[in-house]
């Protein structure tokens, strides 16, 4: 059973822009069925609050993030960002209902306008983790394809400090 209070995602420095939509619990065996925790619509009552937050803060430059009608998968808009020279991240916390038990998979839609492969990167924390360091919380890492593409995070599959810690 999980108990989210926080989601992080460090998106890249990317000046040809980054979009995303469709945060959503899903689980596939079996029957399907799927939760929708912001979709970035007008009016949309979301699961939890997000803002972007440019990290480290005492660096030039902001970072934007605009709902728009393009590259969306979910809906009639999705959130475009583009990130400073220095770093942001898109920070997801307060979630209504904490709990994702039920569920297998978060899934987030994501259009990557780069024509290379970005890294991304970030951590989780639940409530045994709620104001803990880098240790004690979920971390991960991936790549996304340019183009079109889905992040899926494994809810079972979650692991504190580093991979190959032994901590789960």
């Amino acid at each position: 059973k999980k108990n989210i209070k926080q989601l992080v995602l460090s998106l890249p420095k990317n000046g040809d822009g980054f979009y995303l939509d469709n945060f959503r619990l899903t689980k596939g065996a079996g029957e399907r069925k799927e939760r929708l925790l912001v979709g970035f619509e007008d009016g949309e009552t979301a699961e939890v609050e997000w803002l972007i937050e440019d990290y480290p803060p005492d660096k030039p430059g902001k970072s934007e993030a605009t709902t728009v009608a393009e590259n969306v998968t979910q809906g009639s808009k999705a959130l475009k960002l583009v990130y400073r020279e220095n770093g942001a991240n898109i920070t997801l916390k307060n979630f209504k209902n904490p709990n994702w038990q039920g569920f297998d998979s978060l899934e987030i839609d994501c259009v990557n306008m780069s024509d290379k492969p970005v890294r991304i990167g970030g951590w989780f924390r639940d409530k045994a983790a709620a104001d803990a360091g880098y240790w004690e919380r979920h971390n991960y890492s991936t790549n996304v394809k340019p183009g079109v593409s889905t992040i899926r995070f494994p809810l079972g599959g979650f692991y504190r400090g580093e991979k190959g810690s032994g901590k789960f």
